[in-house]
């Protein structure tokens, strides 16, 4: 379906086990042709899996059953490229978590016109849906 509307999305929400394909392969084609932000939704929250989807082009991992307070900032995700994001991560796994503040991450990242409160925002959805504060990151 993302291929064949591939100029009327500008994000795609999928879940990790899908019959005829899995969140990875799905990951893979979005990021090689599309280039849109995925959003990816499971009932298995171990950090080894939630890393996985993230360092594998999802923007973000969110558990069932999805909350309202889980979506209130998911438009944010229109705006992010996965070029975007992945600069994001790859800024955020240098610093690791606990030193990952959006001053230091807004550095490292170095895109102009983006802005402390854009990273701190984007922070505090990546992190608060999926992942405890305590995690540390590993480069997969």
């Amino acid at each position: 379906m993302p291929r064949e509307n591939r100029d009327m999305l500008d994000l795609v929400i999928s879940g990790v086990h899908m019959l005829d394909m899995d969140g990875f392969k799905l990951l893979e084609l979005v990021g090689l042709e599309m280039d849109l932000p995925v959003i990816m939704l499971s009932v298995n929250g171990e950090t080894k899996t939630v890393m996985k989807e993230i360092t594998h082009g999802a923007c973000i991992y969110l558990l069932k059953p999805i909350h309202i307070e889980e979506l209130r900032n998911i438009w944010q995700h229109v705006v992010w490229s996965v070029e975007l994001y992945r600069k994001f991560i790859s800024a955020v796994n240098h610093l690791g978590i606990d030193k990952g503040v959006p001053k230091r991450i807004l550095e490292l990242m170095n895109v102009e016109k983006l802005t402390r409160e854009n990273v701190a925002s984007r922070l505090q959805v990546e992190f608060s849906t999926c992942i405890p504060t305590s995690v540390e990151f590993e480069e997969m």
